[in-house]
């Protein structure tokens, strides 16, 4: 079975992330940059990292989104933040000409 051939990794979300952070967090947030990269060698993690906070076990408690349970908390702006570079890297991608995959690409 082969990978559909217009099907691309967008990117790496880092979630939870304590603040401030601990070494460990430091280590597996730079784990993801070295080892999580696209074929130019280019890290996918999307520079906005969610915190970890209570308030997310809260709304989802509510059944209702962050922004929906508390807007204004920090962790609503980094969500707000992310779907901006989110909505960033669409755009690129959809500038681009996409990379067919070949069978020597696939093989390799």
């Amino acid at each position: 079975m082969y990978p559909h051939e217009r099907l691309a990794l967008l990117g790496v979300i880092v979630c939870a992330v304590p603040r401030p952070k601990t070494r460990l967090a430091r280590e597996l947030v730079a784990y993801v940059e070295r080892t999580c990269v696209d074929a130019a060698g280019r890290t996918l993690k999307f520079s906005t990292e969610i915190s970890r906070s209570v308030v997310v076990q809260e709304a989802q408690k509510m059944g209702q989104t962050i922004l929906q349970y508390q807007g204004d908390h920090p962790v609503a702006d980094e969500y707000r933040t992310l779907a901006k570079e989110f909505e960033d890297r669409l755009t690129v991608l959809r500038q681009t000409p996409p990379i067919l995959l070949t069978e020597e690409v696939i093989h390799a």
